[in-house]
């Protein structure tokens, strides 16, 4: 074959400026997609950096708030509010309530037997 002798192929000037030109025209292409792909690598390291800060910010938040709640008492809100802005307290039962209650109860009907017999 051609592995002794030099062959020498004839371009006419218009194809080799073509053909050079889209050699030249991809190297750059190339050199930019490179750029970007250096530029997107600089962003991602900025972005991992900037979610580490946040989440330390957000934890630190957090930690402050459960700090400042265990300062503060635990105030008795009401559960509901009237229409004339008045605050309606949740009634506790208590047995107390119930006991004297009945005690009351019992001794309107002692009293009730006691006129009817005597």
């Amino acid at each position: 074959m051609a592995s002794q002798e030099d062959l020498y192929v004839l371009i006419d000037n218009e194809r080799y400026r073509a053909g050079k030109s889209d050699i030249l025209n991809s190297q750059a292409d190339l050199l930019r997609i490179l750029k970007h792909i250096h530029h997107l690598k600089v962003l991602s390291r900025q972005k991992a950096d900037l979610n580490a800060e946040l989440h330390r910010l957000f934890s630190y938040i957090a930690k402050t708030i459960e700090t400042i709640e265990e300062r503060f008492p635990n105030p008795k809100v009401p559960k509901k509010i009237n229409m004339n802005g008045v605050r309606e307290e949740k009634k506790e039962k208590s047995d107390y309530s119930k006991k004297e209650s009945i005690d009351m109860e019992l001794e309107s009907i002692q009293e009730k037997l006691r006129l009817l017999n005597g």
